[in-house]
């Protein structure tokens, strides 16, 4: 592989964005026009945190390596199916920031009305808010990104007021399979055409489809 220095990129600014789960991934010219130009059916969610940037995890599916009476090392398999997720805190103070955090619907009272400038939350707690998830990190011309068609958003952590810092909300976005669709994707301008790991996979675990 020869070196790229386009395809290096410094996260000197990002937006988050979300759509109705199952959305599909905007295309390059499209993920390459924000912020001037938002792709239809996708929201800009606003400020996030600039100290903490979105960062990537995951909990289980860790290789296990397999041996038989002849060979101690024989297999590297993954005997469980790992949780992934990407974690951000979002600075603005809003009814789609607090049904992210809360995971309690959308605010509304207990007849069903949505009160101007209030966000009711409930103690019965709810189903996390699922969205299909673009995280766009751009460096001048270059530019990468993460699409995932289903995520489900809920609070990663408290909230913590610091009288130097934004009132921050911070929020984890669990990958979920969506149907016939891939579990995640990267896009950008330097992602060539082939790689160099075959397209194999040694587990016992199956994906859900």
């Amino acid at each position: 592989m020869a070196m790229d220095d386009d395809a290096v990129i410094l996260s000197a600014l990002g937006y988050i964005l979300t759509a109705e789960r199952g959305t599909a991934a905007p295309t390059k010219t499209e993920i390459a026009a924000i912020p001037d130009s938002i792709p239809d059916n996708w929201n800009n969610i606003g400020h996030t945190s600039r100290d903490d940037l979105p960062s990537w995890g995951h909990d289980g599916g860790d290789p296990e390596v397999k041996g038989t009476w002849q060979n101690e090392a024989l297999r590297s398999v993954v005997t469980e199916v790992a949780t992934e997720f990407v974690t951000f805190n979002a600075v603005q103070f809003n009814r789609e920031i607090l049904e992210f955090y809360t995971g309690r619907g959308n605010g509304a009272a207990a007849d069903g009305t949505i009160e101007q400038g209030v966000y009711h939350a409930s103690s019965r707690g709810g189903r996390n808010p699922e969205r299909a998830l673009l995280i766009v990190v751009i460096d001048g011309e270059r530019w990468g990104a993460f699409y995932a068609p289903r995520v489900s958003l809920s609070r990663e952590d408290d909230i913590e007021l610091d009288s130097e810092e934004f009132m921050a909300f911070p929020l984890r976005a669990t990958l979920l399979q969506q149907t016939g669709m891939p579990f995640y994707d990267w896009i950008g301008p330097t992602i060539d055409g082939e790689g160099s790991v075959p397209d194999q996979v040694s587990s016992t675990v199956e994906q859900a489809a």
